[in-house]
């Protein structure tokens, strides 16, 4: 298989210009919560600056109501010293009159201050003023006759109820002043309490609603978070047990940064799912070439064990030319005294020449066939290494797809690794069986060029013993240079059965190396079969 797998990332599709994507929705979640928080401290700051406003104005009012308290309670001072002194005539008791002339102005001068935003106060005041002026004029002229014409003169002054009259005046006015403070205390001690109500129902309320509408965003954005990314985690947990569906995808329809996070993951599932298919394909066709090789070698083994058994019987065959040769050379000695046993030598070697010749050739065609099936099995051995690149092709785009997958594809990478692993090892066993045929095809040359030989060789006896069985009848003329030939003739066999003897060895030195080479194609069944294993715990 040539062709690899495509890593490049898709093109990502085109997304709406708006879109509620999970950063959006947080920060949507955050100002919700933010204007409800900013909404519930405005409020809470008016109300509070409007409770603060109303103590100040309550405190206000209680000073106005104690100013007015401070120049009544002055006044009474004021008459207890000056009937103090009416009755005792003693000065020291003129002092609590003397501080309340001035205590009395300080206070209506405090509260003229205190009510100058109510201009019905300031009325009242200025109806006041003129009246505590006189009930003081009342009572230093009392205090002035007293001084001059005695206590009954003053006592009849104080009697005269004029005094009284105006302080009632006094009180009527003050009264007043107070009535209209009260009001405005109570007015205010109201406005108060409702600003305060309102405070804690705005603080409890939106409190309660700032808390449900929290828990509410929080818990829709959890869910729309942690339910797809839940979902991605499973199928990669699958993925990396090495049990992963590869044919199911996740949903990738949302337009925020889990949906494309959900198409890069679906992506990456069609990547790996291709890859492991490719991978299975692999397998599968290095396990049909390593099927393949393994019966080729059981035939190169069959048929080299027969040119084995067959180079036995060439040199079984020329062990026997040397014999009747040597037997010839013999005879030769006695050639005189029985020329047709000489004959019947003759027309046995040249028998045994024509056995060998027909040996030669077979074991010759026998060795050609050997040498072809070495050239067959190399280009098994090529298309086997070819398959071995791709799977160690395949297995590191399967490492850079994991690589790429970070933590959750270590578990495929690992997969990929024992890949890679099998691969690399099929390819040594090429190697080896590359190398073994190649001493398989030097043997064969070898054991060709000495089967040449031989047959060349045993030509030659044959045309010897031709030469010797047209001679018969002048052999007794030739016997000296007959015996030279048959003599030649034994050397050449002897040399004949060597070669037939190395062929022989070659041959079986032949079986043993197919044997290695058939046991390496079945270790390229196994690691194929295994490879197949692994792909097939996945679902494409």
């Amino acid at each position: 298989m040539s062709s690899t797998l495509s890593t490049s990332p898709a093109p990502t599709p085109h997304q709406p210009r708006w879109t509620w994507t999970v950063g959006r929705r947080l920060v949507a979640g955050y100002a919700v919560a933010l204007v409800l928080m900013t909404g519930i401290g405005v409020v809470s700051f008016v109300n509070t600056q409007a409770l603060v406003t109303s103590s100040g104005w309550v405190e206000h009012t209680h000073e106005v109501l104690g100013e007015t308290d401070a120049i009544l309670s002055s006044l009474k001072d004021a008459e207890t010293g000056q009937r103090g002194y009416l009755i005792t005539g003693v000065d020291s008791y003129l002092a609590p009159y003397t501080a309340a002339r001035e205590e009395v102005q300080d206070h209506l001068d405090a509260v003229r201050g205190l009510t100058s935003d109510n201009p019905v106060q300031q009325d009242r005041l200025t109806e006041l003023e003129p009246l505590v002026a006189a009930k003081f004029a009342e009572m230093q002229e009392t205090i002035d006759v007293r001084d001059s014409q005695g206590f009954e003169a003053a006592r009849a002054i104080v009697v005269s109820d004029e005094g009284k009259a105006v302080m009632d005046q006094i009180r009527g006015v003050l009264e007043d002043v107070r009535a209209d403070e009260q009001a405005l205390l109570e007015q205010r001690a109201q406005e108060s309490a409702a600003a305060a109500g309102a405070t804690k129902a705005v603080v409890v309320g939106g409190s309660a609603l700032a808390v449900v509408v929290v828990v509410a965003l929080a818990t829709f954005l959890t869910r729309s978070i942690t339910r797809p990314i839940g979902e991605l985690t499973a199928r990669l947990r699958e993925i990396a047990d090495g049990d992963g569906d590869l044919t199911q995808q996740v949903d990738d329809s949302r337009r925020d940064e889990i949906g494309a996070l959900a198409a890069v993951f679906n992506r990456f599932v069609a990547n790996i799912a291709a890859l492991v298919r490719q991978i299975g394909e692999t397998a599968g066709t290095s396990s049909a070439a390593a099927q393949e090789l393994s019966a080729i070698t059981a035939e190169m083994s069959r048929q080299s064990a027969e040119a084995a058994h067959q180079a036995a019987a060439a040199a079984a065959a020329a062990e026997q030319v040397s014999s009747n040769v040597q037997t010839v050379a013999a005879a030769s000695e006695q050639m005189g005294a029985s020329i047709q046993e000489i004959a019947r030598s003759a027309s046995d070697a040249n028998a045994a020449g024509h056995t060998a010749v027909a040996s030669t050739d077979e074991a010759n065609a026998t060795i050609t066939r050997l040498g072809d099936s070495s050239a067959a099995i190399g280009g098994v051995v090529a298309l086997i290494n070819t398959i071995a690149q791709q799977t160690n092709l395949l297995a590191l785009n399967a490492t850079i797809e994991a690589a790429r997958a970070g933590e959750a594809g270590k578990g495929f990478a690992v997969v990929a690794g024992e890949v890679k692993e099998l691969a690399q090892e099929t390819a040594r066993a090429t190697e080896e069986i590359t190398a073994r045929i190649t001493q398989i095809q030097a043997d064969v040359d070898v054991a060709v060029a000495a089967i040449s030989t031989t047959t060349h060789v045993i030509g030659q006896v044959n045309d010897h013993q031709s030469s010797i069985a047209g001679s018969v009848e002048e052999q007794s003329a030739t016997t000296s240079e007959m015996s030279n030939t048959i003599a030649e003739a034994a050397v050449g066999a002897t040399t004949i059965a060597d070669n037939v003897r190395s062929i022989a060895d070659n041959a079986q030195y032949t079986v043993g190396h197919i044997d290695q080479i058939r046991s390496s194609a079945d270790e390229v069944a196994r690691n194929s079969h295994e490879l197949d294993a692994l792909v097939g715990r996945f679902r494409v």
